[in-house]
């Protein structure tokens, strides 16, 4: 803890002071209330597939004009936005880190505001506002009972009890003082730290791959619902089906990440990667349409897919080496390359979403549902993940390359 006296020290970076590990109270109070930010933050995103099916089952939203186009958007620009603005906010936070609170609170006014006005939104461009671009939490176990409507102002009740009492334990482990002045990271012959990085191939691999798998990877999670809907399943049933792959997800991350400090990360991205394509192609597009089979489904697909940003430490610490902002910086591209992969999937997979005109097909396999709606959709992500995989491997072979020539 800092003692009573002021300190600046101007031109030093917050990763020159000595790394403590964190102890007492002060430490598990803020992992309790990341956590809490965290699910609350990302639950709408991750989740928004219940309430798009939901939107699509009201006539007065579903016949206005371009809502089978935006009313999908609205979930992936929230996710879309926040991806693609890591790297500015990241760097404003580091740079003004007395801003950091100030910005968090106003964040999360915002996030309530939004979920409010929503819930009165009648208009399918205003619920994207609201939803989209100022951002919005949901869950669709409310649905069936209130309705849209109903659910948004339940939900931002939820955040505001939730969210807003976790906020004050956000607090960094610097005094607020020693962080103030912060200047650039400079290297150890003064000079500032460069682009450098941007330049090395492995990470330019990287970077592809990560835009790839984020054109596939949230195709299911916006679709899923709907195509459970299609089935003539629950709206319960439904969003189990969701919750299941988002849960999988989760556990994929700790799996991955425990991994990804043991194997060698390309070969961990290719298994990722593959298995992902063939969960696509198999699980949701061969075998026969049940609940069983969209659960099991959701299931391997979250634990295989959901854990990729999980990797990105391992392919970062091989550049940035032991330097905290360089890593952050890294991880701020990542995020933006991986926002533009989320916002752009939802279009794309819109305009492959068309029926079938021809007769009615009988389900028998996932390419059949919604008399062939969802087959391009389902072509379309597991395409996108076959690609990651060649770039992948072409990534592997650039690394055992270098490998081999610098035992050489």
């Amino acid at each position: 803890m800092c003692s009573s006296t002021t300190v600046k020290l101007d031109g030093l970076h917050p990763a020159d002071y000595p790394i403590q590990r964190g102890q007492g109270i002060g430490a598990w109070s803020f992992l309790a209330a990341a956590f809490l930010v965290e699910t609350i933050v990302w639950g709408f995103p991750n989740a928004y597939g219940d309430l798009l099916d939901a939107y699509f089952k009201e006539p007065a939203l579903a016949s206005q004009p371009s809502a089978q186009f935006l009313l999908p958007m609205i979930g992936t620009l929230t996710s879309g936005i926040m991806y693609c603005s890591a790297p500015l906010l990241k760097y404003l936070v580091y740079r003004y880190p007395h801003q950091r609170r100030a910005v968090m609170w106003a964040g999360a006014a915002i996030s309530w505001a939004s979920l409010l006005g929503a819930s009165y939104a009648n208009q399918v461009a205003v619920l994207l506002l609201c939803e989209g671009v100022l951002y919005a939490i949901g869950g669709g176990n409310l649905l069936d009972r209130f309705g849209t409507s109903g659910t948004l102002r339940v939900l931002a009740i939820v955040f505001a009890v939730l969210l807003l009492p976790a906020l004050p334990f956000i607090r960094g482990r610097l005094p607020q003082a020693h962080i103030t002045n912060a200047a650039p990271r400079r290297t150890g012959s003064g000079e500032a730290v460069t682009l450098g990085w941007m330049r090395n191939t492995g990470f330019r691999f990287l970077m592809l791959i990560n835009t790839l798998q984020a054109f596939g990877y949230f195709v299911p999670i916006v679709w899923l619902p709907t195509f459970a809907s299609d089935l003539n399943i629950s709206v319960t049933n439904s969003s189990l089906t969701l919750a299941l792959l988002n849960g999988a997800s989760v556990v994929g991350r700790l799996i991955t990440g425990t991994l990804s400090d043991h194997l060698d990360p390309w070969i961990l991205a290719l298994s990722s990667l593959m298995g992902a394509c063939l969960t696509i192609f198999i699980l949701w597009g061969l075998l026969r349409c049940s609940l069983s089979g969209i659960i099991a489904f959701g299931l391997v697909y979250g634990s295989i897919a959901g854990g990729w940003s999980s990797m990105w430490a391992s392919f970062i610490r091989q550049v940035a080496k032991e330097d905290p902002q360089l890593f952050t910086t890294m991880t701020g591209y990542l995020m933006l390359s991986r926002g533009i992969g989320n916002v752009l999937s939802t279009p794309i997979s819109t305009a492959f979403s068309k029926p079938n005109t021809g007769s009615v097909t009988p389900l028998k396999l996932g390419f059949d549902v919604g008399n062939g709606k969802i087959e391009n959709i389902i072509i379309y992500a597991g395409t996108c993940f076959a690609g990651a995989v060649i770039i992948a491997g072409m990534g592997w072979g650039w690394d055992r390359a270098r490998s081999s020539q610098r035992r050489n």
